[in-house]
C-alpha cells in the first residue's frame, strides 16, 4: 500500500491578485518523470469541488509526499488530497473518492493493483467521483 503525507491550506503569496483562489500542487518522493502525471489530477479534482471565489487572492498549496509506492499511488494521492481538503476547512462541494482498476490479459479486473499487476495489465483506469454531486472529477486510462 502506498504511503503518502499531505499538507494543504489557503495562504496569500502577495503575487496572486485574481478574484478566485489559485491551486498549487507539488509532489515529492517520486521520479521527475512521474511528477506531472501525479500533480495534474489532484489539481483538476480540487478545482472541480472547491469554492475558489470565496478565497480571492489566496493560493491553496497542496504538497503530496510519496513515502512508498507499490502500486496505485495516483489514486492514493488523490484520496489523500481530498482528505486534506476536508480537514483544512476550505469550503468545498464534496469529497472525491478515487480508485484504480486494471484489466488483466485473461479479462479479469483487479482493483488497487500492485506495481507488478499493473505492469502486466492490458489496460487500466484511475477514476475520481464525487458522490453527492454524482460527478466524475477525472478519469485517466
Amino acid at each position: 500500500m502506498p504511503k503518502i503525507l499531505f499538507r494543504t491550506g489557503p495562504d496569500s503569496d502577495g503575487k496572486w491578485e485574481e478574484d478566485h483562489a489559485k491551486i498549487s500542487v507539488s509532489v515529492k518522493g517520486v521520479d521527475e518523470s512521474r511528477i506531472a502525471a501525479i500533480r495534474a489530477p489532484p489539481t483538476s479534482a480540487v478545482s472541480a469541488v472547491i469554492f475558489a471565489a470565496k478565497y480571492p487572492g489566496k493560493v491553496i498549496d497542496i504538497e503530496v509526499t510519496v513515502l512508498s509506492d507499490d502500486g496505485g499511488v495516483l489514486a492514493t494521492a488523490l484520496n489523500a488530497v481530498t482528505l486534506a481538503l476536508a480537514h483544512s476547512g476550505i469550503e468545498n462541494m464534496g469529497i472525491t473518492a478515487s480508485c484504480h482498476v486494471a484489466l488483466t490479459s485473461n479479462h479479469e479486473y483487479v482493483t488497487d493493483p500492485s506495481l507488478a499487476e499493473a505492469s502486466n495489465a492490458i489496460g487500466g483506469i484511475t477514476f475520481g467521483f464525487v458522490p453527492n454531486l454524482t460527478q466524475a472529477t477525472y478519469t485517466i486510462s
